[in-house]
């Protein structure tokens, strides 16, 4: 059984998605790098850029509406959603990206975007907010 995380098909991973017979006018379809559900309390968006890279207007405006869209601080109990912007400088289509440990350049959260005060990986930004949003006496899975 492949480790949770991992990338468990490399060849289909290589494999690319064309979305070109989606297009409705000027609407097109869009991805997003990853999501995680901290059992409908947490969600987290993020979206991984190389270099200089920036989001397109369109992404940039489906991100935001996709994680606005998840927060929901009037539901029993109050769910909370936020959206990372991640950088990393691996070119090398050969070398793995480890998102975990790239460095957030903007979020997004309760409908406003913040750039970081101080540099801070993935990993430790999601930490941020699962301390804050997250009761610690829900239990979630072993791990996390």
């Amino acid at each position: 059984m492949a480790e949770r995380g991992k990338i468990r098909n490399r060849e289909r991973a290589k494999q690319l998605n064309d979305f070109h017979g989606l297009c409705y006018g000027k609407i097109t379809p869009m991805d997003i790098d990853g999501f995680i559900d901290f059992g409908n309390q947490l969600f987290v968006f993020f979206e991984g850029k190389c270099g200089t890279a920036q989001m397109e207007y369109g992404q940039s405006l489906a991100f935001e509406r996709l994680v606005d869209a998840g927060e929901c601080t009037t539901c029993k109990p109050p769910r909370r959603s936020v959206g990372f912007i991640v950088r990393h400088d691996i070119e090398d289509p050969n070398i793995d990206v480890d998102y975990a440990q790239t460095f957030v350049t903007r979020y997004r959260v309760g409908g406003h975007w913040f750039i970081p005060k101080r540099p801070i990986t993935l990993r430790a930004a999601i930490d941020v907010f699962h301390r804050e949003y997250v009761p610690q006496n829900r239990p979630l899975l072993e791990g996390i």
